[in-house]
């Protein structure tokens, strides 16, 4: 197995957000000591270089008889000051987070030291799952964790912030003659039940993920909040960033912004790397969805890309596990990045959790080898046991799962999916007819155990 650890680069920005300004200044650590002493440095010299500006004027004493100055005989002269100067504006930095050691600022954060063996794990994605299997049933309940003083139920905010500042990213070689690697991120995510969509199942729940490739310049801030939202060049230190369905993404340009209750910030600077955006069922999202999109598989590729429009996302990298209460519904879009044209690869309207959700999600979505994987995982039709040998069915699952998405892709983009719809096994919905991202993320149908899996290939 090969690990290689990510260095993630924090950046800094002297001058503001200034749609012209491109001063962003990388940063060894969250607290970015060094460049504000370079910085305050730099501002002592240009104090005493800048030009000088006077000060306001004094008040003049006359004389009581001719009612002139009794210093240089004119009225009201207003006396200036060469030595006065502006002060400089402070550098726009990153909130720290605490400096305890990884580990027990997890445990004082959560009180459970199996999650925290969980989000620690640098192991693979079947490592991951045999964690997964271990959990309890009592970490699906809202009872389990602290709340947050911002949200009326937890999320993942806190861990993410800690895993992006400590590093706790790896590689997982897939596969040996692919040589394919995948990043690992373990979050735990949860969804209350008492805020659920309209729906003829009451269990029903729904969570979009979306995938923005990031370009070299694609500077992204990401504000760690429950209902943290990432976007490109954010301009204000407490921006929530939301997509458009008038720009491509990523974009140069600001994004809508509005100012969240946050738990704190950090501006990640992904140079070419693809990050996810997920948006939890929280009260207002679940809000907007109803009253804005009730049916999103009624509609086309620009109706489904303005879904995005106003919600509360949440920063993850791929390929992700989650922890989700039983039979979650995953909705999908991938942008690519010659256009904004997404990839929609579930319909939440054509979902029904019931006996043939699983078929239902087969005939939605496109892989079907991958699905299959899916499938044999999560209803454990074999003990974790024989899944997670070295040289069980998973490692042979997901290999074959990785050559046929590139059987089925050709190796390059897709510019109408029709080389995808020839696949007369491999159904896919509709709405993927107009996709030309060639990677494409495959959805996961949490059981009853409440494990839910997201792969990317």
């Amino acid at each position: 197995m090969l690990y290689v650890t990510i260095q993630l680069e924090y950046l800094v920005r002297w001058k503001g957000y200034g749609s012209g300004d491109d001063s962003w200044v990388a940063a060894k650590d969250m607290n970015a000591s060094e460049e504000i002493r370079e910085y305050e440095r730099k501002s002592a010299q240009n104090k005493r270089q800048q030009p000088t500006t006077p000060r306001p004027a004094k008040p003049v004493k006359l004389s009581r008889r001719s009612g002139r100055n009794r210093f240089d005989g004119s009225d009201n002269a207003e006396s200036t000051d060469t030595n006065a100067c502006v002060p400089a504006e402070p550098p726009l930095t990153i909130e720290p987070v605490p400096m305890q050691p990884f580990l027990p600022h997890l445990l004082r954060l959560w009180m459970e030291p199996p999650l925290c063996h969980y989000l620690v794990a640098r192991e693979s994605v079947l490592s991951a799952l045999t964690l997964l299997s271990q959990f309890p049933s009592a970490l699906l309940s809202r009872s389990t964790f602290p709340v947050p003083p911002c949200a009326e139920f937890p999320t993942s905010s806190l861990i993410m912030e800690d895993l992006l500042s400590r590093e706790y990213s790896c590689y997982h070689d897939l596969g040996s003659d692919q040589r394919s690697e995948a990043k690992v991120a373990v979050v735990v995510e949860m969804l209350s039940k008492s805020y659920l969509l309209e729906s003829s199942q009451p269990e029903d729940k729904i969570v979009g993920v979306t995938h923005i490739p990031a370009t070299r310049k694609g500077l992204l801030r990401c504000c760690l909040d429950w209902s943290a939202v990432l976007g490109p060049l954010a301009h204000h230190d407490q921006s929530v960033v939301s997509g458009t369905s008038q720009q491509s993404l990523p974009s140069p340009q600001p994004y809508s912004t509005r100012t969240p209750p946050g738990l704190g910030s950090a501006i990640v600077h992904c140079d070419g790397e693809a990050l996810w955006l997920v948006w939890p069922g929280t009260p207002s999202n679940l809000h907007w969805w109803t009253q804005n999109h009730r049916h999103p598989s009624h509609g086309c590729i620009p109706e489904a890309i303005k879904v995005l429009d106003g919600l509360e996302l949440m920063f993850l990298t791929e390929p992700c596990s989650f922890v989700l209460p039983p039979f979650a519904i995953y909705w999908c879009i991938g942008f690519s990045l010659a256009s904004y044209t997404c990839v929609s690869f579930a319909s939440a309207a054509h979902w029904t959790v019931a006996q043939d959700g699983l078929a239902t999600f087969k005939e939605a979505a496109t892989g079907g080898c991958a699905l299959d994987v899916m499938q044999r995982l999560l209803t454990k039709t074999q003990t974790w046991d024989q899944i997670l040998q070295p040289a069980g069915p998973a490692a042979s699952y997901l290999t074959e799962w990785k050559s046929h998405s590139q059987r089925v892709l050709g190796g390059g983009a897709v510019d109408d999916g029709r080389q995808l719809q020839r696949s007369q096994k491999y159904q896919i919905h509709p709405s993927v007819s107009h996709a030309i991202n060639a990677r494409c993320a495959i959805l996961g149908l949490t059981k009853g155990d409440g494990v839910g899996v997201f792969a990317h290939f």
